[in-house]
């Protein structure tokens, strides 16, 4: 009997330290996986800011940089100040985001501002051509290669930040700047920190569920003979709970990668859907309505047949209501224009305004007027002949942007008199100046685009992906301007933001996932991990509920014939026989489970 005891509080301590193993080697395994998904989000957020930083060097003008010399005398300039207020648009709509800027390379190779979004007068702003000391050596590679990539974390004398760097490259395909947008380290780490939330309750439940049980194992060998009939089974539930907890975590797994795989496809399908969009608004500014605007600069004088002829080839464009022409008018000569246009075809001709009650009305009270004297197509806008765009808020805004900077400037989202659906567009102004280089105003080229139909020209495909536009403005606000698509969008992580820097502003171009995206391109490897990990749970269940029931019967044999070999022993003497323990019969849970008898 003593050799029993023995044998038991050996088997007893062996069992202990194989417990102290096991949670070891789980809490292990839950470090090593955390350090992998930490890694593995790292590289993902760094691919996404990567590709951020990509699409807002898309839209950037090189010829517009090309203007910019890179010292003091760029406060000046109007294009530095358009690009100045289009990059704190951008870096509001992200609050990671500290700073975006534009960096260029003197020939000595050392690394100068040209632009950021800092405000005029932060402590955080940098003037044009300071050089940048602290920049780090990936700064110089990327504008030798041309090969943009996420650098740092790296600490200059702001702080300390992860910054997204792509090259912005010119016609010839040379690079002529970096974009860089600088996000701080230690948000970026504390943006890791979710990631690794599932992994670290993982652990703490297996953690937890083995000191348990090792506790509740240690207690029942301590525990007098009748014991709770659920602590007989106590290694069959460890199993269950083990196998149901690993299985929830393989499923967690092959769902991420389903859901990365799934985001890979959207994100190639929203990058060409907006792709094509911002191509359209890049041509709009840069060689349709700029072609209008320079035909009209190389003449002296256009007529009405000249530019029906001209402009037949831009009405075929159908994300334009119109395209027109707008002469500068002083007051003093508005009873002269009047009577000459109406000498030149345009009957009944006449410069009005509307009023409150949205009446026309002759236009009073300004000392220029810009009336619309050309506009094409004629059966969709004749109505708008006449109208004098000076008139109204919106439109007068946008033409003295126009004048100040010299630049193709788009006004705010208006409603077009002409069009009685009230659907919401802009009015891009392009200023027409003299030939011969006095600075004299002529007029403006301009085009009415038509939001709703910048969207639908991505493509006729709107189940998948539901398109939308907005106006961004500097002080982190954003004006909705349109939306295309079917369905109920899905939530952010199916989701992408085009930046798009078209005429004197900044918008957004948002391609979210439908639910038929998912009908499309379902992720079913949770599903099916969790079904194959509970089959597998019960498959070891049972193999380990037969291996348990197999030993407590052997247990049981060898009790039962150690008890007969020794009461069928000698007759031992009077006071041995007092001595001797009475035979009992065991008890019902001994004879159900298999377990062997304690004895007091």
């Amino acid at each position: 009997m003593k050799t029993q005891i023995s044998e038991k509080m050996k088997r007893l301590k062996r069992n202990r330290r194989l417990m102290v193993l096991v949670i070891l080697a789980f809490i292990t395994l839950g470090a090593l996986l955390s350090l992998w998904v930490t890694s593995w989000v790292d590289t993902e957020m760094r691919n996404d800011l990567l590709r951020q930083t990509q699409l807002l060097a898309e839209t950037i003008k090189a010829d517009r940089l090309a203007v910019l010399a890179g010292n003091e005398f760029d406060i000046e300039k109007p294009e530095y100040h358009r690009l100045k207020q289009q990059f704190a648009s951008v870096r509001q709509t992200n609050e990671q985001c500290r700073r975006v800027y534009l960096m260029g390379c003197n020939g000595d190779g050392k690394l100068f501002d040209i632009v950021d979004s800092q405000a005029v007068g932060s402590p955080q702003a940098r003037l044009p051509g300071m050089i940048y000391d602290d920049a780090p050596q990936e700064f110089a590679r990327i504008m030798e290669t041309g090969i943009g990539m996420v650098v740092g974390p790296f600490r200059d004398s702001k702080g300390a930040f992860i910054s997204g760097c792509v090259p912005v490259t010119g016609q010839a395909g040379e690079v002529i700047a970096l974009l860089v947008m600088d996000f701080d380290a230690w948000d970026w780490k504390f943006g890791l920190a979710p990631s690794v939330l599932p992994l670290a309750v993982l652990t703490l439940m297996l953690f937890a569920i083995l000191s348990v049980g090792g506790a509740l194992s240690f207690f029942r060998n301590k525990m007098p003979e009748e014991l709770p009939r659920w602590l007989c089974y106590l290694e069959l539930v460890l199993v269950v709970e083990v196998g149901l907890t690993l299985t929830i975590f393989a499923a967690w797994t092959a769902h991420l990668h389903e859901q990365h795989r799934q985001q890979g496809i959207f994100v190639q399908l929203a990058a060409s859907r907006t792709l094509t969009i911002s191509k359209t608004m890049r041509d709009l500014r840069d060689t349709e309505l700029e072609s209008l605007g320079r035909f009209y600069e190389s003449q002296d004088r256009v007529t009405a047949d000249e530019f029906y002829r001209y402009s037949a080839f831009l009405t075929q464009s159908k994300v334009v209501q119109g395209w027109g022409w707008v002469p500068a008018v002083a007051a003093a000569d508005k009873a002269r224009f009047e009577k000459a246009a109406r000498a030149r075809g345009l009957k009944n001709f006449s410069i009005w305004q509307q009023d409150v009650l949205g009446n026309n009305v002759p236009a009073v009270g300004r000392q220029v007027y810009y009336p619309v004297l050309l506009i094409t197509p004629a059966a969709l806008n004749n109505y708008a002949v006449g109208f004098d765009l000076g008139s109204e808020e919106l439109r007068r805004i946008a033409i003295d942007e126009a004048l100040r900077s010299g630049l193709t400037t788009a006004s705010n989202p208006i409603t077009l008199i002409q069009d009685n659906a009230g659907y919401r567009a802009l009015l891009v102004l392009r200023p027409v100046f003299d030939r011969g280089g006095s600075g004299h105003l002529r007029g403006f080229v301009f085009a009415f685009l038509r939001v709703e139909k910048l969207l639908e020209s991505a493509g006729p495909d709107m189940s998948t992906t539901q398109l939308s536009i907005s106006l961004l403005h500097p002080d982190g606000s954003s004006e909705p301007l349109a939306g295309v698509g079917s369905g109920k969008p899905l939530r952010e992580a199916f989701s992408i933001v085009r930046p798009v820097l078209a005429f004197d502003k900044t918008f957004a171009l948002t391609a979210r996932a439908s639910a038929d995206f998912l009908r499309l391109h379902p992720a079913r490897g949770g599903i099916s991990f969790a079904v194959l990990g509970v089959l597998l749970t019960a498959a070891l269940t049972a193999i380990f509920a037969l291996m348990f029931r197999s030993r407590l019967m052997q247990e049981q044999t060898v009790a039962i014939r150690t008890f007969s070999d020794y009461t069928a022993s000698a007759e031992p003497c009077v006071a041995c026989r007092n001595r001797m323990p009475k035979r009992r019969r065991q008890p019902r849970r001994v004879r159900l489970s298999g377990h062997a008898a304690r004895r007091a």
